[in-house]
Order: structure tokens, then C-alpha cells, then sequence
């Protein structure tokens, strides 16, 4: 069993990265300069480190999953959902 808390993750305080900001520095889609902030705040923040640490077992668990290509489509479909200006 995992040390995982979900509750505790949604229960956390504003100054965490959202959970799309973490997904997307696991993805490593992320600019240079937000990925370096959520680094720095995972390696000192336990909460963070569990979901992190939980979504990379998960991705890994799934045989012949290119996570990349994945993230890609998804935020390309998200680009594309933008209703425009």
C-alpha cells in the first residue's frame, strides 16, 4: 500500500503547485523557469513528493505507454478547446 494521501493533496495549501502544474513538470512540458520553481518546491515538500511519486508508478505501470506523446495530445487538445479571442 501505498503512503500516498489524496485527501491531504486536495487539502493543501494555495502556495503548492496546482496538480496540472506538477503533471506537467513529470511531462517536462513545462518552461524553464516554472519548472525550476515546482523543482525546488517538491524537493522540500512531502506532499508534492507523493504525487509525484505516485504519477510516475502509475505512468510506469502502464506497458508501452509513451507518456510524452500522450501529455503532447492532451495539451494540444486543451490548446485546441481554447475558445478564441
Amino acid at each position: 500500500m501505498s503512503d500516498f494521501d489524496l485527501d491531504a493533496l486536495l487539502d493543501r495549501e494555495p502556495e503548492h503547485p496546482s496538480e496540472l502544474a506538477l503533471d506537467e513538470w513529470i511531462a517536462g512540458v513545462l518552461g524553464a523557469a516554472r519548472a525550476a520553481e515546482v523543482e525546488a518546491h517538491c524537493a522540500g515538500c512531502a506532499q508534492c513528493q507523493a504525487y509525484v511519486t505516485e504519477a510516475r508508478r502509475g505512468l510506469a505501470a502502464v506497458p508501452g505507454l509513451n507518456a510524452d506523446a500522450m501529455f503532447a495530445r492532451i495539451l494540444a487538445g486543451a490548446e485546441a478547446a481554447k475558445p478564441a479571442p
